[in-house]
């Protein structure tokens, strides 16, 4: 229910800061585009007052796509699935990921996937629970890009089950979560960052709860952050 009331105040409140967003650009450009006068350090004052005022929507409708993004997670479409497919599409999208991630910074990370021998069957919504590791694994990979900017950060994605549960795990050697926040991070809004808007864990325990498991938060072996998702086993055939 409280996940529901914050994805309800993301819909509202994409919906006011959207609304305006492009007269304020078009109001820009018309008074660029628009002075016929002289002044020369005026017309450069306008393309550079123009250009901070286009950056800054862009910015903001990047916001409002992630909040919209929450408010229109759906319901998950469960069916019998393995973890060890939902892994190796991880593997198949870590290039992709690293290039958009890491873009401008040129030291390698090492990411690793790994699965258990034997099938992980669980009842998820494939697409949609990729979509909460994807958020975990660009995460992890932005800590280790910045605890190592020469170079030597490490991910690993794993997949196993227990008796009663399958596992997808993604931990790194980062600088980790400070222990006072491990109960705040999965709240929406709630960032350490200088950029962001606190959404990413929010929708991955979203995704989670739809599953019915759980996603927990603590240090990894390695020193970093592990994060992992717990999904019960189906029932033996």
């Amino acid at each position: 229910q409280r996940i529901s009331a914050w994805q309800d105040f993301a819909r509202r409140l994409a919906h006011e800061i959207k609304n305006p967003l492009t007269p304020i650009q078009l109001a820009a450009q018309e008074l660029d585009e628009t002075y016929d006068g002289e002044n020369e350090a005026y017309r450069k004052k306008l393309e550079h007052a123009r250009a901070i005022i286009e950056e800054e929507v862009a910015t903001l409708r990047r916001l409002v796509g992630e909040f919209s993004s929450f408010a229109k997670l759906p319901r998950a479409d469960l069916s019998p699935s393995d973890l060890c497919d939902l892994a190796h599409g991880i593997q198949d999208a870590v290039p992709a990921i690293l290039e958009d991630v890491g873009r401008g910074t040129p030291a390698p990370v090492e990411v690793r996937v790994t699965c258990a021998t034997e099938p992980i069957r669980v009842r998820m919504d494939p697409m949609m629970l990729k979509r909460g590791v994807d958020n975990l694994l660009r995460n992890a990979i932005q800590s280790v890009y910045e605890a190592h900017p020469s170079g030597g950060g490490e991910v690993l994605v794993r997949a196993y089950r227990t008796e009663a549960s399958g596992f997808i795990e993604v931990r790194d050697n980062g600088p980790g979560i400070s222990r006072e926040n491990w109960d705040r991070v999965f709240d929406p809004y709630y960032t350490t960052k200088t950029e962001g808007t606190g959404l990413g864990l929010a929708i991955v325990k979203k995704v989670v709860l739809e599953h019915g498991g759980q996603v927990r938060l603590d240090r990894a072996p390695e020193g970093g952050a592990r994060f992992s998702i717990e999904l019960p086993l189906m029932d033996s055939p």
